[in-house]
């Protein structure tokens, strides 16, 4: 693994002032180190990015260490300087590198991914659903019906990413071999 290994985030406050909601942060962790930067980004609140929290170790309030790289995931929140950062989206390379590296990243995991779908129950579900979508009876549907579908069953954000990137080809997401494994 590269020296300087990272993954980076978008992310938002989680706060009841409306003012700080619309605020845009990008959040990376430091796999390597287990430190963690923070610059805010532009919003209707800044007209430019700017180091927010320039690096070092925040202490995961959950556990009393430092935060993991199993913490870090589309959907999850992190507490740093008496904030909560929500994670919303990740760049590609970043998932690419949590996929190749899922056993640091276990909600990037397909396997785990498809086990929380099986039990949680929602596989009979889900398969209906996407037989209702799928027109031509093909196994396959757009990948914007498969996310609408994966949101409405409130599968967890990152297991969404991690399922529809598995099974996207070119624009269509592959149900029938999906629905093989739930």
């Amino acid at each position: 693994m590269d020296r300087e290994a990272k993954v980076t985030f978008q992310s938002k406050l989680i706060t009841p002032n409306q003012e700080d909601k619309q605020r845009i942060f990008l959040l990376t962790y430091f796999v390597n180190t287990k430190e963690i930067s923070i610059q805010e980004g532009r919003s209707p609140c800044t007209s430019q990015a700017h180091p927010y929290y320039s690096r070092g170790k925040i202490t995961n309030p959950a556990v009393q260490g430092p935060y993991e790289p199993k913490d870090f995931y589309v959907g999850s929140t992190i507490t740093a300087l008496g904030r909560k950062f929500y994670l919303t989206d990740a760049s590609q390379a970043t998932l690419e590198f949590m996929e190749l590296h899922c056993d640091l990243f276990p909600m990037c995991d397909l396997n785990n991914a498809i086990d929380y779908v099986k039990e949680t129950g929602k596989a009979a579900n889900l398969k209906k659903a996407f037989q209702a979508r799928d027109d031509r009876g093909k196994g396959f549907i757009p990948v914007q019906y498969a996310q609408e579908i994966l949101d409405s069953a409130r599968i967890e954000p990152q297991f969404v990413l991690t399922i529809l990137r598995r099974f996207d080809e070119k624009g269509m997401f592959d149900f029938g071999t999906l629905s093989q494994y739930l």
